[in-house]
């Protein structure tokens, strides 16, 4: 299982063997099945809230990789819903698109706010210690890897980036979990984003699929 943001999942254009998790897929040579969750903008507290609704998807998965960005457990992300983004297939499409259409006008506000990046913000204590609860359940039966994504602003100030990224490498101290650093990895640059600093690229994404593959296998 494969949880994050916008950097799991990948652009609305792209095909899906682009996205990180068919390349993660596929860096693992066919030994697993890769399960992405994402949704652009989310944070970890978003996502702790899908893992809390689906505690049976990490249950039954070997490993789960989990995303973390600087302010990734500060505050969540306006998230317009299952109204919105549905996580089941309709039986009747013309009348899942008349519900979509209502709903997305009621969810509206919180919509439009939805899918900026990245947050900011040191850990709220109490999602901090949410995650590292979270974090030390699901490492009991299981390999457990937290990605920890830099933006390209993060490269340029990497003591900033240590501090920020300095409670989850306690989680994963304190926990069987692996943290990853990737902007410790000699692979990864500024080359590795598009122009705004925060999206990798096709390469980066190859990039971080061989990263995380080595953290996995």
């Amino acid at each position: 299982m494969l949880i994050g943001n916008s950097i799991v999942l990948g652009g609305p254009t792209s095909d899906y063997e682009e996205k990180l998790g068919a390349r993660l897929e596929n860096e693992l040579g066919g030994k697993y099945r890769v399960w992405p969750v994402a949704a652009g903008g989310w944070t970890n507290i978003n996502e702790m809230a899908y893992l809390d609704r689906n505690a049976d998807v990490w249950r039954n998965a070997d490993s789960v990789i989990i995303e973390f960005m600087q302010g990734g457990l500060s505050i969540p992300a306006p998230w317009p819903g299952y109204d919105v983004f549905p996580d089941k297939r309709p039986r009747l499409l013309t009348s899942y698109v008349l519900r979509q259409y209502w709903r997305s006008l009621l969810a509206n506000r919180r919509a439009r706010e939805f899918g900026a990046l990245p947050q900011t913000g040191m850990p709220d204590k109490s999602q901090l210690e949410r995650f590292k609860a979270l974090a030390a359940n699901i490492a009991k039966d299981r390999k457990l890897v937290i990605f920890l994504y830099p933006t390209g602003a993060d490269l340029r100030k990497r003591l900033e980036w240590q501090r920020a990224i300095a409670p989850i490498v306690e989680v994963c101290k304190a926990t069987a979990a692996k943290c990853v650093d990737i902007a410790q990895a000699p692979a990864w640059s500024e080359s590795a984003y598009f122009g705004d600093g925060v999206h990798q690229t096709a390469e980066g994404t190859q990039i971080l699929a061989s990263i995380l593959a080595r953290a996995v296998d």
